[in-house]
Order: structure tokens, then C-alpha cells, then sequence
């Protein structure tokens, strides 16, 4: 058994992306001739290296070699930059032999910077100075204004592992036994000091059955984005609880129409921010604290010997994410003041405005912003099971194999508390987020060539499980499946050609997908049947 290991590992990574996005063209002219398309750019120049294109950032000319306009004008280019720092010195190896192995171990501390920086160029920074709302803007865009910011941290880091027991003790009822621990402490310049660590557990009676359980403490520092996004305004929509039809709904309706009323909104109120846009804005949040989480499994894995090729796997889940970092939409922020059980104490109220001058516009949103949020907690508890087989088939040619893959979740509960002592909101039956939830896949492959067919299967929920059951005319929406089939085959070393056939039979999307809000979780019902063809080529 081997003696310990040192290593000292340094790396820096810079990444730099610039992107060529023009603009839309904003209306018709007569340009000495046929009538034409007119943009606020006049076209690119041929692009020798992307150093050049990183090189357009406000407050320089554009010069030749990069996308370009008129001289009054800064390409219509933005550019990201980003740099990271990253230096590990680690000590690993056995510690002492145990009667199914070694107990191992790792010690290590690790230090890393990240830093950031956007430029959106001046075309899209808008005309003049101070904030987005203040500037103007070129053709159809809206000010957008420059991201920078940076943050490092000290982790100091340990494993340990055990092999208790292995097959050649040959316990009755005990094939193997390994206990496995880690552990890190993080120091974020941003977001404090957090620890995180793991134990896991595997035990296997016999060679075919194995039980294991796991409790993980994982932490995630807010991103730069999250921390420093500057702030930018535009016209957005939001739904408004205080709507007539609304206020005695949601997870806790007494609560929702008893801050409404606070409010002063009146019991009638008739919201039109859902239909018109007023102005928004958002920023980020350099008050972010780090997410936490606890998550505790149980499961067990079954291979037996007697079928080769054949696996299953099933697992109990259960995870708390406190603080979790989220960005809000306009309607969320709005719902959250108003359901809080704090109001208006709560760092939503203070994002929400409005009309107060008398007129028909009063109590109507006039200004609503949004940023990075720590919600109070979010909750998931499901049962999610896996099943893996691959056979020789020869009788379907010599040298083939047939496999077959099922993965099922089956969602137990899903919430989310915005505020702490206010109502969680239910997600779990709602869209995209169905009790049930299935992929199956039969594949076959022969030499070069490989062929799949994939069965998707989402289950049936609720528009809103928030909301009374006569809410509205049509509440739930049924069960969606669809077939996807992909084909490929290897030519040689050289070629490989790729097809596939997204939504085979044309499956459409349950009724009433749109006012759902399903358009994500059902858009291979809306887009149809897709075809796609493709090669790979490699020197």
C-alpha cells in the first residue's frame, strides 16, 4: 500500500466572447432608388481575430478589420472578459488498512479569484450618461448597461474514505460495507463563510443487492451577475393580486386580501397591468447571502448476477434549500409583498409602486422592479427509480446489441416559502411540475450504426393548485406523450451522419397549454414533428 501523496496544481483560465448581434432594421426609406431596409449600422468588416472584436468597447473608434458603422457610432458588438485564479495544494493517501481495505484520506486548501466584465458596446449602451433610464437608445434597443465585478475564496477541504468490508472477508450477509465522508470550508469575499460537507453509506447483504444512503450539506455563493447586475429599465407586464379576481386567492387568501386592503386597494379593483405594460426595472444584489442545503437519500441498487447486463436503481429524496438565490419575475415580486406575512415589511413591498393620483389609473401598478432574491426555503421530496439492460442480440444481426433505459420520478412534494411564516406556495401538480414523470429508450447497435427510439411521458396537473378548483373554466391539463427517434451511422474514422425525428407522430400539446403557461414544458406539442440531418467530421 502506497505512502502519501503531495500535489501543488495552479491554473488560470481567462475567457473572452464577443458578440456580433445587429440590430433590427427600424423602418423604410428611399435610398436613391428601390425602397430599402434602413438600420441605425452600416454593415461588418471582415473579422481577423477575436482580440480585434474584443477591442470594441465604449470610447473607442472603430477601426478596419472589425464590425463597423459610422464614425458617430460604436459597433454594434458586446464583449465579455472574465479571468480566474485557481491554486490547490492537496495531501492524499492510506492512513491505515482496515479489514476490507485502506481508510484513506485527503487534506488540502484551495484559494480562487473570478472576476468579470461586460461591455455592451456603445450602440447598445444607448446615448448619453447616467443610468439606463435616463439614455437613449439606437434602433429597437433598449440601454444596457456594463456588468464588472469580482470575488475570491480560501477553502480548506478533507476526505475520508473506509473500506469496512469487502467480498474477500466473506462475512455471511455483509459482501461489502465502505463509508465515505468529505468535507470544505469556504471563506466568499462576497457572500461570508459557510461549511459543507457529506457521509455516505453502502451496504451490500449479498453481490446483488446494495443499500445506500447519503446526507449532504451543500452551500453556492452568489454569482457575479446576481451580486452586481447594474440596474436597467423598460416596460414590462405584471399580474396583480389585488385584482378582484385575485385577492381572495393564493396559499393564503385572508392574508393576500387583508394586505391588499392595507394598501388601500379597493375590494372592486379592476388590475389593467397585466394587459398594458408600465415601467420596470432590475438590478442585482450585492446583499445575497449563500444558499444552503440538506438533502438525505435511501435507496438501493439491484444487480443481479443471474441476468448479465441488467441493472435497477431506487431512491428516496429529500431536500430543504434555505436562502436559495432567485430572480424574481415582476409578478412574483408583486405576489410576494402582498402574501408576506410580515407586510409591508418585507424587501418586496419596497420594489412595488403605485398610482396614487386620483383618476382612473389609481391603485394601478406604476412601477415594479426586480432582482436577486434569498427565498425563505424551497422543498422537493420525490422517488425517482432507474433501469439499465443491454443483451447481445445476434439473431438481429451478428454482433449487435439491444439495450433498454427507463427513468421514472414520481413527485411527492414541491413548495415554495418566499418569506419566513408565510404559506409555502404547492408546486408539486402544477405545470412542469407533474406527479409523474417518465424517459424510456429502446436502442440497437450494429458496427457503425446505432438507432434509437425514446418515449417521453409527463403527467397530468393542475393550472394553479394555489387557486380554488372553479378558479378557472378549465383547471387541469392531461397527460402528454411523444416519441422521439435519432439515427446515426460511422462511415469510417473520418465521417459519421446524424438524423433524427423530434416528436415522431405529431403528438400535440394538451389543452390549454397557452394559458397554462406550459410552453416550455410542452413545446415539442406545439412546435410538431422536427426532422434535423447532420454529419461530423474529424481530422
Amino acid at each position: 500500500r502506497g505512502g502519501a501523496v503531495w500535489q501543488l496544481v495552479g491554473l488560470i483560465t481567462r475567457r473572452s466572447q464577443v458578440q456580433i448581434l445587429p440590430p433590427l432594421p427600424t423602418h423604410s426609406v428611399r435610398l436613391n432608388g428601390p425602397r430599402k431596409r434602413a438600420f441605425l449600422f452600416v454593415g461588418y468588416g471582415a473579422a481577423n481575430s477575436a482580440t480585434q472584436l474584443g477591442a470594441r468597447i465604449p470610447d473607442r473608434q472603430p477601426t478596419a478589420g472589425t464590425c463597423w458603422v459610422k464614425q458617430w457610432m460604436a459597433p454594434p458588438c458586446t464583449a465579455t472578459r472574465g479571468i480566474e485564479y485557481d491554486a490547490v495544494v492537496s495531501v492524499s493517501g492510506p492512513i491505515a488498512s482496515l479489514p476490507g481495505g485502506d481508510l484513506s484520506f485527503a487534506l488540502g486548501y484551495e484559494h480562487r479569484k473570478e472576476s468579470s466584465d461586460f461591455t455592451p458596446g456603445r450602440f447598445y449602451y444607448g446615448s448619453g450618461t447616467g443610468p439606463s433610464s435616463e439614455r437613449g437608445s439606437y434602433g429597437r434597443s433598449v440601454p444596457i448597461d456594463p456588468v464588472r465585478g469580482d470575488f475570491h475564496t480560501d477553502e480548506i477541504f478533507f476526505e475520508l474514505n473506509a473500506d469496512l468490508v469487502s467480498p474477500e472477508n466473506e462475512i455471511p450477509f455483509v459482501h461489502s460495507l465502505t463509508l465515505q465522508s468529505a468535507g470544505r470550508y469556504i471563506w466568499n469575499s462576497n457572500a461570508g463563510s459557510d461549511p459543507t460537507y457529506t457521509l455516505q453509506l453502502r451496504y451490500a447483504p449479498v453481490a446483488d443487492v446494495a443499500i445506500r444512503t447519503a446526507y449532504t450539506r451543500a452551500v453556492r455563493a452568489p454569482s457575479i451577475t446576481e451580486s452586481f447586475n447594474p440596474t436597467s429599465s423598460a416596460f414590462g407586464f405584471a399580474t396583480d393580486v389585488c385584482d378582484k379576481t385575485l385577492r381572495n386567492q393564493g396559499p393564503n387568501a385572508a392574508a393576500r386580501a387583508a394586505n391588499c386592503a392595507a394598501a388601500g386597494v379597493p375590494e372592486d379593483f379592476n388590475s389593467l397591468s397585466n394587459q398594458r405594460s408600465f415601467p420596470v426595472y432590475s438590478f442585482g444584489n450585492p446583499d445575497l447571502s449563500n444558499e444552503k442545503s440538506d438533502s438525505y437519500t435511501v435507496g438501493a441498487v439491484f444487480t443481479p448476477t443471474f441476468i448479465r447486463g441488467f441493472s435497477a436503481t431506487i431512491d428516496y429524496i429529500d431536500i430543504t434549500l434555505k436562502r436559495a438565490i432567485s430572480q424574481f419575475s415582476y409578478s412574483m415580486v408583486v405576489e410576494s409583498c402582498y402574501d408576506a406575512a410580515n407586510y409591508p415589511n418585507n424587501p418586496f413591498c419596497d420594489l412595488v409602486e403605485r398610482d396614487a393620483e386620483p383618476g382612473s389609473n389609481q391603485y394601478q401598478l406604476s412601477n415594479v422592479g426586480s432582482t436577486y432574491f434569498n427565498s425563505a426555503e424551497e422543498r422537493y421530496k420525490g422517488i425517482v427509480a432507474a433501469l439499465d439492460y443491454s443483451v447481445p442480440t445476434d439473431l438481429l444481426g451478428a454482433g449487435s446489441t439491444t439495450s433498454l433505459s427507463v427513468d421514472y420520478q414520481y413527485l411527492l412534494s414541491r413548495t415554495s416559502q418566499v418569506t419566513a411564516g408565510s404559506n409555502p406556495n404547492q408546486l408539486d401538480d402544477s405545470v412542469g411540475y407533474s406527479s409523474q414523470k417518465g424517459v424510456a429508450a429502446l436502442g440497437y447497435t450494429n458496427g457503425g450504426f446505432y438507432g434509437q427510439l425514446q418515449f417521453n411521458y409527463i403527467g397530468s396537473a393542475k393550472i394553479d393548485p394555489n387557486v380554488s378548483k372553479d378558479f378557472f373554466s378549465v383547471s387541469k391539463v392531461d397527460a402528454f406523450s411523444y416519441f422521439n427517434l435519432s439515427l446515426s451511422y460511422r462511415v469510417n474514422d473520418f465521417l459519421t451522419v446524424r438524423g433524427s425525428v423530434d416528436n415522431l407522430f405529431d403528438a400535440k400539446a394538451p389543452y390549454p397549454y397557452p394559458a397554462s403557461g406550459g410552453t416550455s414544458v410542452y413545446f415539442p406539442g406545439i412546435l410538431g414533428t422536427y426532422f434535423r440531418l447532420g454529419a461530423a467530421v474529424n481530422f
